[in-house]
């Protein structure tokens, strides 16, 4: 598999933030570990966060990037897909992540856990063999859109609590149209791409 896939989206990243200090890519447990410190200890240079109202407002600094992040690597991995019904379904989701992350446009942050999501993804990826693509990368956009759903679920919680009810109202909705995706990409991944993927050998078994 070409490592053109994922270049686009690790080529908007700051080079500051690709890696660590070794040189190295964070893992997925880093990076949560990474967001976690930076919500605890305040992002940006603000002040420590110290209210519901702080909390609210990192975590939807969190998931904005998130959008964001979803939506460049998302709309690179459709237009690579090789089954038709799997590359329809995903040209659908990238359209509402589109109208999504059109709300922040601007925004330089990078979500740790997105991006250690997308690198670990990544290296799987590139060195798969092109009749278990569609396979990976199934995978892949499953594991982004769990990350996705449950930062929506906590942020609805969050705002519900503050007395946001349409904003929670909209993070519901968010939350419910990916989890049917996810569901839908499950069903495709049952019913065609992974018994596609297997080999005369392995599909006797």
């Amino acid at each position: 598999m070409s490592t053109r896939l994922f270049r686009r989206f690790r080529d908007a990243e700051p080079a500051a933030e690709a890696a660590t200090p070794a040189g190295g890519v964070k893992s997925p447990r880093e990076a949560l570990n990474e967001q976690w410190l930076r919500i605890r200890a305040g992002l940006g240079g603000e002040s420590a966060i110290d209210s519901m109202d702080a909390v609210y407002r990192a975590e939807l600094r969190e998931l904005r990037s998130a959008e964001i992040q979803a939506c460049a690597l998302v709309d690179e991995i459709w237009v690579t897909l090789l089954n038709g019904p799997l590359a329809e379904r995903v040209s659908q989701y990238v359209a509402a992540l589109r109208r999504r992350a059109a709300q922040h446009e601007g925004s330089s942050h990078r979500n740790p856990v997105m991006r250690a999501l997308v690198h670990e993804a990544s290296r799987v990826a590139e060195n798969c063999s092109t009749n278990v693509r569609d396979v990976v990368l199934v995978a892949t956009l499953q594991q982004m859109v769990h990350y996705l759903i449950a930062s929506y679920g906590t942020i609805a919680a969050h705002a519900r609590a503050l007395g946001l009810e349409e904003q929670a109202a909209l993070f519901d909705g968010h939350a419910e149209s990916d989890r049917q995706f996810d569901l839908d990409l499950s069903s495709l991944a049952k019913t065609e791409v992974n018994p596609q993927a297997l080999s005369p050998r392995e599909a006797s078994h």
